[in-house]
C-alpha cells in the first residue's frame, strides 16, 4: 500500500477510501457481468440454423425437413422457395416462436387464417413469407414458403 493510502485507512475518515474503493469494485463487478451477458448473448444469437435457400429464415430447434418436399428456383424478381417440415411442438408454440424471431429479423406479420390450417404471412422488403401450419396425427406439419412481392 501506498503510504498516502494507508494514513489515509489509519485515519479516522479513512473509511471513505474504503466506501470509494468498494464502489470501485461494484463498478467494475458491474461491468464484468454485463460483458458477461452480452458475450452470452451474442453467442446463443450466432448458434441460430437457417433454412438453406432461405435467407435468414430460422430452423427452430426439432424441426426436421422433408427432403422430397423442397422446391427453390430464382426469377428475375427474386427467389422462389418452399419447403415442409415436421415438428413435434403444437403449431401455436411454433408460430409464437417463428413471430420472436422473424420480428427480431426485420420481418413484419400480416397474419390470415385459413380454413383447414393457420397461415401467416410476413413480408420485408421484397419478398413475402408465408407459414401455413397443419396438424397431423403424429406431428405438426410446416410448409414454408419464400416469394418474391
Amino acid at each position: 500500500m501506498t503510504a498516502a493510502l494507508s494514513d489515509s485507512l489509519a485515519a479516522p475518515g479513512g473509511s471513505v477510501s474504503l466506501s470509494v474503493m468498494a464502489r470501485s469494485f461494484r463498478n467494475i463487478l458491474h461491468t464484468m457481468l454485463l460483458a458477461l451477458l452480452f458475450t452470452a448473448t451474442a453467442t446463443a444469437q450466432m448458434d441460430t440454423s437457417f433454412i438453406e435457400g432461405f435467407g435468414d429464415v430460422p430452423l427452430l430447434d426439432g424441426m426436421h425437413e422433408l427432403a422430397d418436399e423442397r422446391l427453390i428456383f430464382d426469377t428475375p424478381a427474386g427467389t422462389y422457395a418452399e419447403a415442409l417440415f415436421t415438428s413435434p411442438a403444437p403449431g401455436d408454440e411454433l408460430i409464437s416462436r417463428y413471430r420472436a424471431a422473424l420480428t427480431s429479423l426485420g420481418w413484419h406479420e400480416a397474419p390470415v387464417r385459413g380454413e383447414q390450417a393457420m397461415v401467416y404471412s410476413f413480408t420485408r422488403e421484397r419478398e413475402t413469407l408465408s407459414l401455413r401450419i397443419t396438424k397431423s396425427a403424429e406431428h405438426t406439419l410446416l410448409r414454408i414458403q419464400l416469394t418474391p412481392k
